[in-house]
């Protein structure tokens, strides 16, 4: 009798963590990587929309997959605010952490209502971004054998990344500056670092021009 009770709590019990777990958004924050979408975002703005702001456009349309105001983590980013390096104050209830990791940790612990889980997640676009070559890049060493990518496989990935950014581009852009926004993009997620040395990038726009250049390992398909 003892037993069957025992083991009646221990259901109820189970039962009850996965019913908040439910109402907290807990599956969809372990669907949808903060850590990838913490890349891609600063990526968009670190990258993309500074290279935006040149146009004279504040920000990318609604159609945009990596349109950084509807996004599951949003609620959060604009609840940070970075004092110090090592001074991160949380703007919903005040209280301030060593770093943004503890501050992240903190939203998810009190503050997990913020979440809209009705939005997009901003690690799905992890596979135009790269962002395991990016987050692994000195944490592991990517053999050779590895990077080899047929070149149908990275012709495909070009036309799935052009038709991503094109969705990106205001309207108010003629066609070469959006066909500049796409070459950049492109070069910058370095959709073809494929080899084990700098490479060269070169660009024009008007009466501008110049080269990007970045060095990468050796990068997988």
């Amino acid at each position: 009798m003892r037993n069957s009770v025992l083991r009646k709590q221990i259901i109820l019990s189970i039962f009850s963590i996965s019913f908040f777990r439910e109402i907290l958004g807990d599956d969809h924050r372990s669907n949808c990587s903060k850590v990838g979408s913490q890349f891609v975002r600063k990526f968009v703005k670190n990258h993309l929309k500074s290279e935006l702001t040149t146009f004279g456009e504040k920000s990318f349309p609604e159609t945009c997959p990596f349109d950084l105001r509807s996004e599951v983590y949003q609620n959060y980013e604009m609840r940070k605010v970075e004092e110090t390096a090592s001074k991160w104050t949380c703007n919903f209830c005040g209280k301030s952490f060593v770093s943004e990791e503890f501050l992240e940790n903190h939203f998810d612990l009190k503050h997990p209502g913020h979440l809209r889980n009705d939005l997009k997640c901003l690690s799905d676009l992890c596979p135009y971004f790269r962002c395991d070559v990016h987050m692994d890049y000195y944490d592991r060493v990517i053999q050779w054998e590895e990077s080899n990518c047929p070149r149908i496989h990275l012709n495909k990935r070009k036309q799935e990344c052009y038709k991503m950014i094109t969705k990106c581009v205001p309207p108010s852009l003629q066609e070469a500056d959006a066909r500049y926004l796409w070459v950049y993009a492109h070069y910058s997620t370095y959709v073809e670092g494929m080899e084990n040395k700098s490479r060269r990038y070169s660009f024009s726009r008007g009466d501008q021009s110049g080269y990007y250049a970045r060095y990468y390992p050796g990068l997988k398909c």
